[in-house]
């Protein structure tokens, strides 16, 4: 596949060369040129991974680079030891690709990651959901770093505690908000003197738990599909500025009687360092199904949307990191319809013009003939898989969303099982919109330390929706005899199970052609609950 040139469009996910990167474009589709002067800068720009074209609607802004929230951090090794003293890294801006958190290169300098959604304490007035961050450490020397955690306090925030946090070579570390925060909702930054280093969050909460990355880069505007206000639960959107700059930030919902616009969601001041959380049912209220666009009028910022599902025939919590744009191409490795469950995709055009989306379905042995829905413009389209008898129940397999140039889609998935399965039964995940050689996917948890009590993987699936065969290695981080060649037809998957994955490992992917990944966890009462569809690697 070749990976996009400035302004190109993506190519074919079967014919990659092994040597090219990917550079940043500007919204209007134009070669953005390197900064030369910043080599900070340069090495936190996103690379290698290859993904579907984006493409900016509802006015999105030229995208800038942000300096993050302190000005000088004080990067220690332990309570008592300064190790170094390192300027704060810029959090670079969205470029036109990607989802929003990319591993950078061991050899960088610096690199930094913003977590937002979960609460401390007694939480907010919506969900209950407590984080415990996992910080990755895909290197052989230790890297170090402070993390910086804020409680949400409308305009004026809570002062920021920090922490030092030490991530060992080859190994990953456990971190919570310290405990001296008020209660109320939580956002953390990590600034990190090296690269290589991966960090994801974990929630748990009354109706049960979920996982999803954190984001390495801040953008004007934040896409979610597949969110509700129906039934008992609750959706909460967090918005997050972990920048030095004020932002100011509109919302609107798109939801089946069209799309709505709160006056108490527009212009909303997110101060430096902020964080804010809006309960969303309180101004859109009992709608099955929404879509959640944040557009900054002015400035950048990180966003993540927790939801809490309490309606039949599941039950459950979800909590994702928004997307940075649409796009043309939607990536979902692995996904297994069982007898009595209810799985739906949930796609979302924010444009102004309708779209046509086709989904193709990737098995190992079989062939499904695609399916095409028609997208309205500004409106979300359901389909239920589960219920459209395309693959036998029980198969697990890839799924690819494609749109027509020009008319990007954001795209969900949700699962439901009936019955009295593991809690929790019911989760919601994003799909991806990249394609990767080398991958990171992180555990749900550390011994001693998960972030659900009895966590574990289950399964992880490499998908390879091009044409070609793809040739994969999957390794364990700190496990040198851990070592997995996989063979994979183009068009094709394949799932590792509980005999081949299991416990609390982390492992790492590199494949000769860009694939695609997802990993379930337990506990869950089936695939797809709680998933994770890893961090690509530059």
């Amino acid at each position: 596949m070749n990976i996009p040139e400035e302004g190109g469009d993506a190519a074919r996910p079967d014919d990659a060369g092994p040597d090219r990167d990917a550079r940043p474009v500007t919204p209007d589709g134009s070669a953005r040129p390197d900064d030369a002067a910043s080599t900070r800068t340069s090495l936190l720009r996103p690379g290698r991974p290859t993904v579907g074209k984006r493409r900016p609607s509802r006015g999105v802004r030229t995208r800038g680079r942000i300096a993050a929230v302190l000005g000088v951090v004080v990067v220690v090794a332990s309570a008592a030891t300064v190790d170094a003293v390192v300027e704060h890294p810029r959090l670079p801006a969205t470029p036109a690709f990607g989802d929003g958190s990319t591993v950078t290169a061991g050899t960088a300098v610096a690199s930094s990651w913003a977590c937002a959604g979960g609460t401390v304490g007694s939480g907010s007035d919506g969900v209950r959901a407590s984080p415990t961050y996992y910080l990755t450490n895909t290197t052989d020397h230790v890297v170090t770093g402070t993390m910086s955690s804020v409680v949400d306090g409308g305009s004026h925030p809570s002062l920021p505690a920090h922490q030092a946090v030490s991530v060992p070579a080859l190994g990953s570390t456990a971190v919570r908000p310290p405990t001296s925060l008020p209660s109320g909702a939580v956002a953390s930054s990590f600034v990190l003197a090296g690269g290589g280093v991966g960090v994801t969050e974990v929630v748990a909460g009354p109706t049960g738990g979920s996982r999803a990355p954190c984001a390495s880069l801040t953008s004007p505007t934040w896409y979610f599909a597949g969110g509700s206000t129906s039934g008992t639960g609750s959706l909460e959107l967090e918005l997050f500025n972990p920048t030095v700059a004020v932002t100011v930030v509109d919302v609107s919902f798109a939801t089946p009687t069209g799309v709505v616009d709160p006056a108490n969601y527009q212009g909303l001041v997110i101060p430096p360092g902020g964080v804010l959380t809006e309960n969303v049912g309180t101004y859109v209220q009992d709608r099955s199904e929404i879509a959640t666009i944040v557009q900054a009028a002015s400035g950048q910022l990180v966003a993540d949307e927790t939801q809490e599902w309490v309606a039949a025939p599941g039950k459950g919590l979800s909590v994702r990191l928004g997307s940075p744009a649409a796009s043309d191409t939607w990536q979902f490795a692995q996904t297994t319809d069982l007898a009595g469950s209810t799985v739906t995709f949930h796609l979302f055009n924010p444009g102004a013009s309708a779209s046509v989306a086709t989904l193709t379905f990737h098995l190992a042995r079989e062939s499904v003939v695609p399916v095409e829905l028609a997208v309205p413009a500004q409106s979300i389209v359901d389909f239920a898989s589960s219920t459209a008898s395309r693959v036998p129940a029980g198969t697990p397999y890839a799924l690819t969303v494609t749109s027509g140039r020009g008319h990007g889609l954001v795209v969900a998935r949700s699962v439901a099982e009936a019955g009295s399965g593991s809690p929790p039964t019911w989760g919601a995940s994003s799909g991806t919109v990249t394609l990767a050689r080398h991958w990171l996917v992180p555990a749900p948890g550390v011994p001693g330390a998960p972030g659900i009590t009895g966590a574990a993987v289950t399964s992880l699936a490499v998908s390879d929706p091009g044409h070609r065969t793809a040739h994969v290695v999957v390794s364990e981080i700190g496990d040198p005899k851990f070592r997995i060649p996989l063979a994979i037809a183009g068009g094709g998957v394949v799932v590792l199970g509980s005999s081949l994955v299991r416990g609390l490992a982390t492992y790492e992917l590199r494949s000769d052609i860009p694939v695609a990944v997802e990993e379930d966890a337990a506990p869950t009462a089936g695939p797809g609950i709680v998933a994770f569809s890893g961090l690509p690697m530059r």
